[in-house]
């Protein structure tokens, strides 16, 4: 069974869908070459060469969605409970969360969106933290000027940020629109 994106497993999960359809698709080109090189006489030139040749594009999908999720990890279910016990039955927590720009992969461990906030931790302390609030936060303004987004480096200081926010007025279609965009980053 798939897990949801932005849920606990995703990324375990994911990556194994992913290497299953891959090796699916490797498979398949290799039946269909073989079956149309024996119903030819030995031929390699027919038409099944030409569809298992295709089968190499589905195939390369696969190969790009396991490269982008393979430096990242599942969180573990202890560290997502503490989080889900610390904030508010309201709040709306996404994790192992992996989005991309047009420039840069990145993942986030948690992303905690509540009262008009977006608060959000790194997968590690190697990530772009500047390039990543900039980057939410402009698409985040264009839906909902008035929310907050902070992205920090470790787990206690998410924790510290989200304790310390105070409640941003913004609409629930505003919130629902920030929510469907941050849902539609993740890869």
């Amino acid at each position: 069974m798939r897990v949801k994106k932005c849920s606990l497993g995703y990324i375990k999960s994911e990556k194994r869908w992913q290497a299953l359809w891959l090796l699916f698709f490797i498979v398949l080109g290799f039946v269909i070459f073989f079956v149309g090189y024996f119903l030819n006489n030995h031929s390699k030139t027919n038409v099944f060469t030409i569809i298992a040749i295709l089968m190499v594009l589905p195939a390369a999908k696969r190969v790009v969605s396991l490269s982008v999720l393979f430096p990242f990890h599942s969180v573990s279910k202890d560290e997502y409970e503490k989080v889900k016990q610390f904030v508010s039955p309201e709040a709306h927590v996404f994790t192992e969360y992996v989005f991309t720009s047009t420039e840069k992969i990145m993942g986030l461990r948690f992303l905690i969106i509540d009262k008009g906030n977006v608060i959000g931790v790194t997968v590690n302390k190697k990530q772009y933290l500047d390039y990543i609030n900039t980057y939410l936060a402009k698409g985040v303004h264009n839906l909902s000027p008035n929310c907050h987004v902070k992205i920090v480096e470790d787990e206690d200081a998410m924790l510290r940020f989200y304790a310390k926010s105070n409640e941003v007025s913004i609409t629930d279609n505003q919130e629902k629109a920030v929510l469907d965009y941050l849902r539609s980053l993740a890869v």
